[in-house]
């Protein structure tokens, strides 16, 4: 690998998301920067507009939606919730963060999923840019945890099928018993068709929606092979990005329902 800079995921994706963290999928794809380097500079303006982020909130209220059909929480809003006010706080700050941010990032990896099979994805979105909300600076201001040792880690891969504790549960770790709770509720949700379609109700929304990008992606296959990219990267880039899709459409599930656990029902587009 070259000894150049990859992509500056420490500065650029926190930044361009607004949040305090690198998602692991950029990561992961870290280990493929031409890759990262051809993409991620053409995303970037799409991210930075305004009919970017409302599309990404109105997913976040279809998730919402989605998780009130489907959970309601065995205990009483007080029980999830840690003992200390600092704690349920940050507790919440940290839910709040995912609730924003994991729909921004389904959008952007439908974008590249939809790229890999076509001349060019998006173009007829506004590029009115967006401003920087006091939300976003708390965001990006958080002081997040990362435990990925908790006692239910383990089952959490099983359940979801994933070699990593996602990302939510990596940053919520911290809160033992909630995590503990939420997690045996939750769980059994995965064995409800209901569940599952309402997840892939978000995917396949998402991925129509890249239409309305408003800066045009050109990453299919053919492009990517003049850069350097061997096929067998190519494969592996689209199999993390066609996992971690569906994934994030399914933590957007989740986030919405520790929101319900904490007593947090507020729509984001449609009140």
């Amino acid at each position: 690998m070259s000894d150049e800079p990859r992509v500056p995921l420490d500065v650029s994706v926190k930044d361009a998301f607004r949040v305090s963290f690198v998602p692991e999928i950029f990561i992961r794809l870290s280990e493929f920067p031409k890759y990262l380097e051809h993409v991620w500079p053409q995303m970037v303006p799409s991210i930075e507009t305004v009919g970017f982020l409302s599309s990404a909130l109105y997913m976040a209220d279809m998730a919402l939606d989605a998780a009130q059909d489907v959970y309601e929480p065995v205990l009483d809003h007080d029980a999830y919730s840690p003992e200390t006010a600092v704690d349920r706080e940050s507790l919440r700050s940290t839910v709040d963060l995912f609730h924003y941010v994991q729909p921004q990032l389904l959008l952007v990896l439908a974008g590249l999923a939809e790229a890999f099979d076509h001349q060019e994805i998006g173009g007829y979105g506004s590029v009115e840019v967006r401003p920087r909300t006091k939300r976003e600076d708390t965001h990006l201001a958080a002081g997040l945890k990362l435990s990925d040792q908790f006692s239910e880690a383990a089952d959490i891969c099983e359940v979801l099928g994933t070699s990593k504790v996602p990302d939510i549960y990596r940053y919520t770790g911290e809160f033992s018993n909630f995590v503990e709770l939420f997690w045996q509720e939750v769980k059994e949700l995965h064995s409800y068709p209901d569940f599952r379609r309402r997840s892939r109700g978000l995917y396949y929304y998402a991925r129509s929606a890249t239409k309305f990008l408003a800066n045009p992606i050109r990453a299919s296959e053919t492009d990517l092979l003049k850069f350097d990219l061997g096929v067998q990267d190519i494969l592996a880039i689209r199999e993390l990005i066609d996992d971690e899709l569906l994934q994030t459409a399914v933590m957007m599930m989740h986030a919405e329902c520790m929101r319900i656990v904490l007593g947090d029902t507020a729509r984001e587009v449609v009140q």
